[in-house]
């Protein structure tokens, strides 16, 4: 195998340790969120002064969980194979 091609298999493997080190964090943020999706209001984000100055709406942070479902879905896809790239 050529350098450039194990560095790419080398990097995809840090990648998917490092998203695997946060699966179970993923996990449960998405089902807290899930529960109080419903509770979190706009005014409620305003009132975090880090969150008021980046202008932060909770259109964004529906936007952002959707996408960390989505890569959560695709790592269930094929555990097993994410898992073996994980632990190399």
């Amino acid at each position: 195998m050529n350098t450039a091609h194990q560095n790419l298999i080398s990097d995809i493997s840090y990648l998917a340790r490092a998203l695997f080190a946060e699966y179970g964090r993923i996990s449960a943020d998405d089902i807290l969120w899930t529960g109080w999706e419903a509770q979190i209001t706009q005014e409620e984000i305003d009132s975090v002064p880090s969150f008021l100055a980046a202008s932060l709406t909770k259109q964004e942070i529906v936007a952002t969980i959707y996408f960390i479902k989505m890569c959560k879905l695709q790592m269930d896809g094929d555990l097993p194979a994410f898992v073996k790239l994980a632990r190399l």
